[in-house]
């Protein structure tokens, strides 16, 4: 089991090294972009009342996540499920649906993956 992963692990090594320095800087920017819309997800789910009843039904981003678009349902205060958007463009936040058409419905990279994370 272990020599498997020393294995593994020289083949993950090898093929790092094979990559050019625009690909390790474009996989750097895409990871920066994953860990950002990650991080803002987060702290929404921290705000809500029920955290653990969100819903995630669009996780989205440009490649530099400038442009983070959040879509999700969670528990309101009368117990019931309520949809909500969150936008994140440019550092400023919104949750108005004007930000949501300008920012949102154009083609974005789709993150919905990043649930596991949040």
């Amino acid at each position: 089991m272990f020599i498997g992963y020393i294995s593994g692990q020289q083949k993950h090594n090898a093929a790092e090294a094979q990559k050019t320095p625009e690909e390790i800087a474009a996989a750097a920017k895409k990871e920066r972009a994953f860990q950002k819309t990650v991080l803002l997800a987060k702290t929404i789910k921290g705000n809500l009342r029920d955290p653990s009843s969100v819903e995630w039904e669009a996780i989205r981003a440009n490649d530099d996540a400038s442009v983070i678009c959040l879509q999700y349902r969670a528990k309101n205060g009368f117990g019931g499920f309520s949809r909500e958007i969150a936008v994140l463009a440019q550092d400023k936040a919104s949750t108005d649906k004007k930000a949501w058409n300008k920012h949102c419905t154009g083609p974005l990279l789709d993150l919905k993956h990043a649930r596991v994370a949040i």
